[in-house]
Parts: C-alpha cells; structure tokens; sequence
C-alpha cells in the first residue's frame, strides 16, 4: 500500500534549510520581554496609539496593546519595534 506523503510548507522548508528559528518566515509576529521593563516585537507595521500609560501597535496579525507607567518606544524600523517602561500588561486584539 503507498504511503501519501504530506507536503511541507514552503516556508518551513525553507526554514529548516536556512538553519532559522520555527516562524521566521511566516506571516505572524513574535514578542521577546525582558522582565517588566521592555518587549521587542517583530512583525510590527506601525503605532496606533501612543501615551505614557498605553501603547497600541498594528501587527501583521492583529493589534498588540501594552499598558503600564512610563511607556516609550525606543525603535521602530524594519518591521520591528522597542516597547520600554514599566509593561503592566500586554493584550491582543486579534483580526
């Protein structure tokens, strides 16, 4: 009896050939905290609000929101974005 082979994705395969972390190249963000004190966030296209007391950015899938004291974004280029202060909490407002 043959076996039916499942066809890997694309990007995985690519992935795994580049020698790249799961999700690199696929279409969602990804968020690296250190403490309370600040979030790195890749896939980020642009901010929504901005305050010292909330913080809103527009993801490729969906807005990411981060509350706290003292809110700053210290970098936002290519795609990636610095979120510093004092994180509170962080909520996701999926498409």
């Amino acid at each position: 009896m043959a076996r039916k082979r499942r066809k890997i994705p694309l990007t995985k395969r690519l992935e795994t050939a580049l020698e790249l972390p799961d999700g690199t190249l696929c279409r969602s963000f990804r968020i690296e905290l250190s403490g309370n004190r600040r979030a790195v966030i890749e896939g980020c296209r642009r901010i929504l609000q901005y305050d010292q007391n909330c913080i809103r950015l527009d993801t490729v899938e969906g807005a990411l929101c981060f509350e706290g004291d003292c809110l700053r974004v210290n970098c936002l280029s290519g795609g990636s974005a610095v979120v510093a202060g004092q994180i509170a909490t962080v909520g996701f407002e999926g498409e």
